[in-house]
This record gives C-alpha cells, sequence and structure tokens, in this order.
C-alpha cells in the first residue's frame, strides 16, 4: 500500500477547499457573470439578491483566488469591481483531472493508445489500404477553454510560436502552467519539427518530455503538451 506524501495530502486539501467553495449553485452563476467586471450592487441585482449576500459569496470566490477585486468607474463614481481568474480555473480543472488517472493497485502498467490513420479501398482487390496523411499541416487545441481552436501552419513565415503570451500563434494565456515562450513548431525540408523553447515546466509529445532546448520532428496525430494544454498536429487532406 502506497503513503502520500505531505505534498500530496496538501494538494488534495487545496482542491477539497476549492471543490467547497464552488459547491454552491449561486457562486458558478457569479463566475458565469463575473468574464466581464462587474460591481457589488449589479451583481445583487442581477443575481435577486441583497448586496451583503453577492458579497459574500464573492468573498469566499476570492479567498479562494477565482476571483479577483480592481478599481473600477461608473457614471455614479469609483466602485470595486469584480472578475474571474479563468488561469486559477483551469488550473483546478487540470488537479481534477488529473484524478481521473488513478487506478487499482495491481492494475494495468501500460496503456495501449492506437493511431487512426485515414484509410482507401483497392479497387480492383477490394481490400483497405492505410495511406499517409498528405496536406498543409495544422495545429488544433484540445481542452481547456480554447478547445477547438485551430489554426493551419501556412504563410511566409516556417515557425510558429506557442506559449502564454499574448502575441503567440496559439496563445495559451490561460495556462498558468505554460512559459510566456513555451515552444515552437518549425518546417524544413523535411516536414514540420516540435521545438522547446527552454521553457520552464518542459514541452512534451504524447506525454513524454523532450529534451530542453531539443527539436524533435512530428507527425499527424501527435500530441504536444504545452503546460496542460494538449494541442494535436494534424494534416489537412
Amino acid at each position: 500500500m502506497s503513503v502520500q506524501s505531505p505534498a500530496e495530502v496538501y494538494r488534495l486539501d487545496e482542491i477539497a477547499g476549492d471543490l467547497d467553495a464552488l459547491s454552491n449553485p449561486q457562486r458558478l452563476r457569479l463566475l458565469k457573470l463575473l468574464t466581464r467586471p462587474r460591481y457589488g450592487e449589479e451583481l445583487a441585482q442581477i443575481m435577486e439578491m441583497s448586496r451583503q449576500s453577492a458579497l459574500k459569496h464573492i468573498k469566499k470566490l476570492e479567498e479562494r483566488g477565482f476571483v479577483r477585486a480592481m478599481h473600477g468607474r461608473r457614471d455614479t463614481g469609483p466602485v470595486i469591481e469584480y472578475q474571474v481568474v479563468p488561469q486559477r480555473i483551469f488550473a483546478l480543472s487540470v488537479a481534477i483531472g488529473d484524478l481521473g488517472k488513478l487506478e487499482p493497485e495491481g492494475g494495468p502498467a501500460v496503456r495501449v493508445e492506437e493511431q487512426t490513420m485515414p484509410m482507401s479501398i483497392d479497387l480492383i482487390t477490394g481490400e483497405e489500404i492505410v495511406r499517409s496523411p498528405v496536406g498543409v499541416g495544422c495545429l488544433l487545441v484540445v481542452n481547456g477553454p480554447m478547445a477547438g481552436h485551430r489554426i493551419v501552419l501556412e504563410g511566409e513565415d516556417p515557425r510558429w510560436t506557442l506559449g502564454r503570451a499574448e502575441d503567440r500563434t496559439i496563445s495559451v494565456k490561460h495556462d498558468p502552467y505554460a512559459s510566456s515562450r513555451h515552444c515552437e513548431v518549425q518546417l524544413d525540408r523535411t516536414g514540420h519539427a516540435l521545438v522547446d523553447a527552454h521553457s520552464a515546466n518542459g514541452t512534451f509529445l504524447n506525454f513524454s518530455r523532450i529534451p530542453r532546448g531539443g527539436r524533435v520532428p512530428i507527425k499527424p496525430g501527435d500530441i504536444i503538451g504545452v503546460g496542460h494544454t494538449q494541442i494535436v498536429y494534424q494534416r489537412e487532406q
């Protein structure tokens, strides 16, 4: 039987505290309302509750880091506004997702993952033929608030940047585990390759960390890990 380390116990306590703060449906509704700055009286009116009750819920969310307070101004004068902290919510979703990796002791040590390849039919034999994908490369974000975001790897510059900074080709500014300039996808005569930009937490390819500053070729179906954001490399047909 494995024994949890103090760090693991602390992390579980943190998750439990976060879930307790989010267990109230009114607070979940507040989070959705706070995608843009709002002040107490405004929230109380929308939520149809007293200002005191609204601020009590906000305080609980603020204590856990899900909401931040900031100075604002309205026609009536200066106000304290509140807004959601998406990085904090993403970090919690990652922590909860990690719990999904738990397995009973003695369970399978290895997971087998199969990659699906495009197939076609031989007109003479009627047999299926596996063909290598061809076409222009593209990147598809598959988790987090940017899930479904897709960019095509084309243009004069054969480099596409990934990271937390807003000027990246794919900006994962919601992900606190990503570096400002995390990695790049580059194109040369042999195809596309993934290059780590000396990121703090490392760049992953198919859940294995690539060497710091290293460069590795990528193929369709490969999963790129930037912080806790997963991006699939594909090819357009």
